[in-house]
């Protein structure tokens, strides 16, 4: 039996795993999520994964090891008339092999609706079971937390899956499927799921707790969503974390919201600081952090074109604040090695 979990730390989601998270390595988020639980209407109103604010990190909590970080996308598809909007989280192929090592009784129950021509509900109604996995959002890292929560690794397949008549030519089909299909589990049981990763790759939490033991902070206080660190000075300060862009131009890429401004300007916040994966920190004062703004890169709300939803701060290879990609304005900040 399961046991309830006491260790959500951010607003979660019990989501049934079903044939779009192997096939299409997307989840549909339901409108009570987005609104109610998660709150991310506003946050994520792209339509593109080629969209660097549709971008997000995966922590997915392997329920024999350690979290591993990955890969991922939020997108908003938008319609005509009075059909509402969908919102998809969508995955890197390394979480879709993680859902088939994890989840290998609802994938093998893909691959049986497939072969069998059946849709989703006439599998669910001829092999029934679920398995579970959790999903929180933390918004501060804006990450995604995957934690399989119930599933049937240790059940007799022949529970489920019965012998249904099939000509002969699907027999043969269903038989190397089967086949290849156990090899893969076999494999994936046996040896962690290889990622490439980038020379210059890095996982947030993992940054942020070496800024904190770095900048030697301490904790601060928070107004909403918005906290900040002392550091030893008495400086207020807020950190924000970045992975490394290497898309040919090569930059670290941070959102800054207004509203994140008005706080730190009413909690007499003294600077932000922008992590740079595992390089380190770059301190900005928030004289020059205004300043910067002014002239900034911007998104818009997509309702209201008008009002700015980020201003956009880049920083180089040389840990340098910079204007966008064609502008090399470079000001005044201070960089702390995680050497």
């Amino acid at each position: 039996m399961v046991s309830e979990r006491n260790n959500v730390k951010f607003p979660m989601w019990r989501k049934k795993m079903d044939a779009s998270m192997f096939v299409e390595k997307n989840t549909y988020i339901p409108d009570w999520v987005i609104d109610n639980l998660w709150k991310i209407r506003e946050t994520f109103t792209h339509s593109s994964k080629n969209n660097i604010q549709s971008e997000v990190d995966i922590q997915y909590n392997n329920p024999r090891g350690k979290p591993s970080m990955h890969d991922g996308w939020v997108t908003t598809t938008r319609y005509q008339g009075k059909r509402n909007d969908v919102m998809r989280l969508y995955f890197d192929n390394d979480v879709k092999k993680l859902f088939k090592r994890d989840f290998f009784m609802t994938y093998r129950r893909t691959l049986e609706r497939t072969l069998r021509d059946w849709n989703s509900s006439k599998a669910e109604k001829e092999i029934p079971f679920w398995e579970l996995i959790d999903i929180e959002y933390d918004d501060e890292d804006c990450t995604f937390i995957l934690t399989p929560h119930y599933n049937l690794s240790d059940a007799n397949p022949s529970k489920f899956f019965t012998d249904i008549e099939l000509d002969d030519d699907k027999k043969e089909m269903v038989s190397k499927e089967r086949e290849i299909e156990q090899k893969v589990s076999d494999t994936l049981s046996s040896a962690k799921v290889a990622t490439a990763m980038p020379h210059r790759d890095s996982k947030p939490r993992e940054s942020k707790m070496m800024a904190v033991d770095i900048l030697l902070l301490r904790k601060g206080g928070s107004a909403k969503r918005f906290k900040w660190n002392k550091m030893p000075d008495g400086r207020k300060i807020h950190i924000k974390y970045s992975k490394w862009y290497a898309d040919g131009k090569d930059y670290f890429w941070y959102g800054i919201t207004p509203k994140s401004l008005e706080i730190a300007q009413r909690e007499r916040i003294d600077a932000f600081g922008f992590i740079t994966g595992v390089e380190g920190c770059v301190i900005v004062d928030m004289k020059t952090l205004l300043t910067y703004v002014t002239e900034a890169g911007t998104s818009v709300h997509e309702e209201d074109k008008s009002e700015i939803r980020h201003f956009h701060l880049f920083i180089n290879r040389d840990m340098k604040l910079i204007y966008g990609h064609t502008k090399e304005s470079i000001f005044n900040s201070e960089f702390i090695p995680f050497d």
